[in-house]
């Protein structure tokens, strides 16, 4: 099947668009893809930063709220002469600072981890010495843990401080225990779409998530020390700890100073994700945020597909274009072609009429002038046949009249020899 030049010509042409335009797509999809993700890694990064800094001041005023109750003189009148101040006055002097039910309990320990008194009867006269918060008060440092309630069997933020009296001498320690769900309100968990974030504690372990079904398990894989450490001190007693498969933030945490960006496979979901994670201040705690990768994925494709749409239609426009322009521009050939048709079948005399200003015009007067010179050729070999005929004629007369006289002359002499 022979196809015309027109057609080699739109079919290279429009060949050459879709296959440039395939490319372009695949690359817009990649490079879009990338610019998505960095957006959103940018974005991801400011979320855990802005909502670090929120969660950070609220810690800070509770940190704050308990050096101020440490210093109290009413404290440090009790602890040195319990009786004499009374436990009463210092049930009323602990619930003065409890407004509204603000925190879980108030109480205060002596020295040896015994609780004096607290705003919850519950925690009186038991002994928490086992715990890491007075461990580190009772030596001086103020501080903050995270831990499930062995007597109220709820989760609690425990900020802790040492009382000491006017020779810088530890009495005891002061505990106030801030209610969790006055932090996780601050989280407002629906302002992140389709992000799920999370609080960690120092160990990984999930303290607070809007999915209850992630409480209290660890991102990663606890080290033997650190369950130890988890079961003395009973910090999730009675809670089994499943280990999640964020294996690469989980052992990022020590030593984190600043907002991390993880790329993860969550076995879970079976699903890429990206993962930020963020100190919270110098508080023994992290901010988790994690978006499943498909969402920027999926952006990037409908982008590339609204993409490709406009170069599907952009080639339809630009065949046709091309067609329109190919047509006009190749016009000149078929009337070439007509005319070398003519010619072929005898007719020297037809004309070709171009003028395009370009090699079609003058590959038409080439063809004009072969065709006049042509038809001069045929006309001259024409006039030189006749010419040549008419002089064979004339010879051929003369030689059948010799002919004739010679006959003639032998039948003359013939007779003659008769005779």
């Amino acid at each position: 099947m022979i196809r015309s030049l027109k057609s080699k010509l739109i079919f290279a042409v429009a060949g050459l668009i879709i296959a440039f335009g395939a490319l372009a797509t695949v690359f817009s999809f990649y490079y879009i893809k990338g610019v998505i993700f960095d957006i959103n890694i940018a974005s991801i990064k400011d979320t855990t930063h802005e909502r670090s800094h929120e969660t950070e001041r609220i810690l800070d005023n509770v940190f704050n709220f308990t050096e101020l109750l440490a210093t109290r003189d009413q404290l440090t009148e009790y602890l040195e002469d319990p009786e004499t101040f009374g436990h009463d006055d210092a049930l009323d002097f602990l619930n003065l600072y409890n407004i509204e039910d603000s925190f879980l309990a108030i109480y205060v320990m002596d020295e040896n981890g015994d609780t004096l008194v607290s705003t919850d009867p519950r925690f009186t006269g038991n002994n928490y010495g086992f715990r890491s918060y007075f461990k580190k008060a009772i030596n001086g440092e103020a501080n903050l843990s995270v831990v499930l309630g062995t007597t109220s069997k709820q989760l609690g933020y425990y900020f802790a401080r040492p009382v000491t009296n006017s020779n810088n001498q530890t009495l005891g320690v002061v505990i106030i225990k801030m209610n969790p769900t006055n932090l996780d309100e601050s989280m407002h968990f629906s302002l992140y779409g389709e992000r799920e974030v999370m609080l960690l504690d120092e160990y990984g372990i999930i303290i607070s998530s809007e999915e209850e079904g992630h409480l209290y398990n660890s991102i990663g894989k606890l080290t033997a020390a650190e369950k130890l450490e988890i079961k003395e001190e009973r910090r999730f007693e009675g809670v089994e700890i499943k280990e999640l498969t964020y294996q690469e933030p989980k052992d990022a945490l020590d030593g984190l100073q600043e907002a991390t960006v993880f790329q993860v496979y969550d076995e879970r979901d079976g699903e890429e994700e990206i993962v930020s994670i963020v100190p919270i201040g110098d508080f023994p705690l992290f901010l988790f945020l994690e978006q499943s990768s498909s969402v920027y994925i999926n952006l990037a494709k409908n982008i590339a597909y609204i993409l490709s749409i406009i170069i599907v239609l952009a080639v339809l426009f630009s065949a046709a274009g091309v067609f329109w322009f190919i047509n006009r521009i190749l016009k000149p050939l078929g009337n070439l072609k007509e005319a070398s048709q003519a010619v072929a079948k005898g007719n020297l005399g037809i004309r070709v009429d171009i003028k395009t200003g370009d090699e079609l015009e003058d590959l038409a007067n080439s063809f004009n002038k072969m065709t006049i010179r042509l038809q001069k050729n045929i006309t001259d070999i024409e006039n030189k046949v006749a010419e040549r005929t008419a002089t064979l004629e004339k010879i051929n007369k003369h030689m059948i009249g010799r002919e004739l006289k010679m006959v003639e002359l032998k039948n003359k002499n013939k007779n003659k020899l008769d005779k």
